[in-house]
C-alpha cells in the first residue's frame, strides 16, 4: 500500500558561490513520505529531493550529510532498513546490513520501495551513474559505529565527509525535467525507516549548475526532515474534498495531491455520497425521493431515504417517473384522480375510457389501487370531477 505526502524543508541556504550569472536557483530539499510494508513490517518511506526553479538546473553531487537533532529514535544514524542485492543484504529487509549505493538496490517491486539508497537523480538501477565520494570511503574522522568507512555499510556514519556524486554528468541524470526526475525536483535520496518514527532533521549541501556546458557551479545547503510528526491526511479517491482512511493514509505538514485532512467519506467511489449529501425520504418505495416529504444530510443512507430527488408523484410509485403531458406531474398521479386521458381536467371525456377498464385488474382506471376497476374507483372519479392538478 502506498500513500503520499510532502514534508516542507527546513529551509536554509547558504550564499551561493558564483563566478558568473546563471539560471540556476536552490528552492530547498523536500521530502515525499510513502507508507510500504515489507514482510508485515510498516514503514515510512522518505524520498528527499533538490527542488529548483530553473528549467535545466542539474545536480552534479551532494555532501556533508549531517544529523542536526530532533529525532524521536535512540539511533538515528543506525534507523534505516535496507534491502538490496549487495553482498552485504542479498535481498533481506535489514538495518544491519546493506549499501546506499543505489546501483545495488535491484528489483524495482521485491527490493526498490524498501531500500535506503543515495543518488544524484536517476532509477535506483544498475545503470544509475551516482557513486561515493573517494573521502567517504577512505577517510574522513571515522565511523559511528565502529569499523571502516564507507557507503557499504547500512547505517550513516557520523561524519561530514560522507558524500556522492554523479560519475557521468553526460546522462543527464541530475537534470530538472529528465524522467524520472519532475520538472522542479531531483532525487537525492530514499531512506526507509519505521512507520511512524521521527530520524530527526538533516543537513545537506548539494552542488548544481544551470545545466550548461561551462557554467559556473554552485552551492547550497538546506534541511529536511526524515519521518514527522505530521497531521495525518486521507486519500480522497472520488476527489470530492473528503478523504477515508480505508483509501489510504499519510502524514503531511504541506497539502499533498489527492488527499485531505477529514477522514469522513463514507463511500470514497462515489462524489456524490460525503457528509454533505442530502438525501430525500422515499414514501413511494420507487427508489425517488421528494423534498417535500423530507430531507437529511449526512454520509450513510438513511432507512428510507434515497439521493435522488424530484419525483413527480411522491406518493404512488413510477420509478420511470412517466410524464406524456410533460406538465410536471407524473403520469400515475393523474391517472388516481381520473385523469384517464391526461389532459389536465377530470371530466365526460375520461368516462368512456375508465367504462372500457370496468372488471379489468387496471392499472388505468383502479383509482384506489385495490386491484379491479369497479364503483369504488367511479366514486373517486366523481369526487374529482371538474378539479384541475
Amino acid at each position: 500500500m502506498c500513500k503520499n505526502t510532502l514534508i516542507p524543508a527546513l529551509a536554509s541556504t547558504t550564499a551561493a558561490l558564483i563566478a558568473v550569472p546563471t539560471q540556476a536557483a536552490f528552492v530547498g530539499f523536500f521530502a515525499t513520505v510513502t507508507q510500504v510494508t515489507s514482510g508485515g513490517i510498516l514503514l515510512d518511506q522518505v524520498r528527499v529531493v533538490a527542488r529548483f526553479n530553473g528549467p535545466t538546473d542539474t545536480v552534479l553531487n551532494a555532501f556533508n550529510l549531517v544529523y542536526q537533532g530532533g529525532a524521536t529514535v535512540a539511533d538515528p544514524y543506525g534507523a534505516f532498513w535496507h534491502k538490496d542485492n549487495s553482498d552485504y543484504n542479498g535481498g533481506v529487509l535489514s538495518k544491519q546490513y546493506g549499501t546506499w549505493a543505489p546501483t545495488l538496490t535491484g528489483s524495482a517491486t521485491l527490493n526498490r520501495p524498501f531500500d535506503s539508497f543515495l543518488t544524484n537523480g536517476g532509477t535506483a538501477t544498475a545503470t544509475n551513474s551516482t557513486s561515493a565520494d573517494p573521502s567517504w570511503n577512505s577517510g574522513g574522522s571515522g565511523s559511528h559505529a565502529g569499523g571502516p568507512n564507507g557507503w557499504n555499510r547500512a547505517d550513516l556514519l557520523n561524519n561530514g565527509a560522507m558524500g556522492w556524486f554523479n560519475s557521468s554528468p553526460p546522462t543527464l541524470q541530475g537534470r530538472v525535467g529528465v524522467a524520472p526526475n519532475t520538472a522542479t525536483d531531483v532525487l537525492v535520496g530514499q531512506f526507509v525507516i519505521d512507520r511512524g518514527a521521527s530520524v530527526g532533521t538533516w543537513q545537506l549541501t548539494s552542488a548544481f549548475n544551470d545545466g550548461v556546458p561551462g557554467s559556473a557551479v554552485q552551492f547550497a545547503t538546506g534541511t529536511f526532515t526524515i519521518g514527522s510528526a505530521c497531521p495525518p491526511l486521507y486519500r480522497d479517491l472520488d476527489g470530492d474534498g473528503f478523504g477515508s482512511a480505508s483509501s489510504g493514509t499519510t502524514s503531511s505538514c504541506t497539502p499533498v495531491s489527492g488527499y485531505v485532512s477529514n477522514n469522513t467519506d463514507c463511500n470514497d467511489s462515489n462524489a456524490a455520497i460525503n457528509p454533505n449529501t442530502t438525501w430525500y425520504r422515499d414514501t413511494d418505495g420507487d427508489g425517488i425521493g421528494a423534498a417535500a416529504n423530507g430531507t437529511l444530510v449526512q454520509c450513510t443512507q438513511p432507512a428510507g431515504y434515497v439521493l435522488a430527488g424530484g419525483d413527480n408523484c411522491p406518493n404512488i410509485a413510477n420509478a420511470n417517473q412517466a410524464d406524456v403531458n410533460n406538465n410536471g406531474l407524473g403520469d400515475v398521479c393523474e391517472f388516481a384522480r381520473g385523469d384517464l386521458n391526461l389532459d389536465g381536467v377530470v371530466n365526460a371525456s375520461d368516462v368512456p375510457l375508465f367504462f372500457n377498464a370496468w372488471g379489468s385488474a387496471g392499472p388505468l382506471g383502479d383509482l384506489n389501487f385495490d386491484g379491479v376497476v369497479n364503483s369504488a374507483d367511479f366514486t373517486i372519479l366523481l369526487n374529482n370531477w371538474g378539479s384541475t392538478p
